[in-house]
């Protein structure tokens, strides 16, 4: 089975490093396809996309093998496949592995259920989910705050690096729980805003919505040097301090 897809004309290598696993993307210049979901049995080869119907969120098999969704140019989320994969696909059973050119599967993510009719959608929300033919999803890879994030950092000029940085930070601040909290220090959020009443800047809801939370943090916080403290201004000098002092 196969779907008409739209084929990148040229890829770029990027390597950046997510939450200290590095991997190496090539950035797709033009590659959309005519959908968002890719249905059951359906392989997802090279050069192959999915795509979110109104963002700019996809879902992208790479040439490198590497299975990646990215938001912009910006990669959110990837199975570390590259070198090895040949194809992704959604089995009958709900589970989505990618395959080496041998058919053997090399990255899973054990969404398997009891055999139905699954599709695999990218939404416009950042999230990778799978869902049978009615009801409620059984499997998703949870990078919509990530996918938010990545949409900030574009409004700043901020690319790739740049959200490695911040996913450094933020899985070790929070691992990106809006509800993470240092009671020692009053601490809350994914951005762990001290305190956490400083986020209410971006809106009322700041305790509960991962939204106002990272609006606060990359708006408002990272960009300015009066609420932090040193003279950095962007996600990796935060980063760099962090790492020389073990906080932001």
């Amino acid at each position: 089975m196969s779907l008409q897809f739209i084929r990148a004309r040229r890829l770029a290598a990027v390597i950046v490093t997510i939450g200290s696993v590095a991997a190496t993307f090539a950035v797709s210049k033009s590659a959309y396809a005519v959908t968002d979901t890719l249905p059951a049995g359906v392989h997802l080869t090279a050069g192959q996309t999915i795509n979110a119907t109104s963002s700019t969120t996809r879902l992208t098999m790479q040439s490198d093998g590497n299975l990646v969704e990215y938001v912009g140019s910006i990669p959110v989320w990837f199975t570390s496949t590259h070198a090895s994969g040949a194809f992704a696909k959604l089995s009958t059973d709900g589970n989505l592995a990618v395959y080496n050119s041998s058919g053997s599967v090399i990255w899973s993510a054990n969404s398997a259920h009891a055999i139905a009719t699954y599709r695999l959608t990218i939404q416009n929300d950042g999230n990778l989910v799978v869902y049978p033919a009615s009801g409620a999803a059984v499997w998703s890879n949870h990078r919509h705050f990530q996918a938010y994030a990545a949409t900030l950092l574009a409004a700043h000029g901020w690319g790739s690096q740049e959200f490695s940085c911040l996913d450094n930070i933020y899985v070790r601040e929070s691992n990106w729980q809006t509800n993470a909290t240092n009671t020692a220090k009053s601490a809350w959020g994914i951005p762990q805003a001290l305190p956490g009443s400083k986020m209410s800047v971006e809106g009322s809801d700041w305790q509960t919505n991962g939204e106002t939370q990272l609006r606060w943090g990359i708006n408002d916080y990272i960009p300015n040097p009066s609420q932090h403290p040193s003279t950095w201004t962007t996600p990796c000098g935060a980063w760099a301090f962090w790492q020389a002092y073990g906080y932001y």
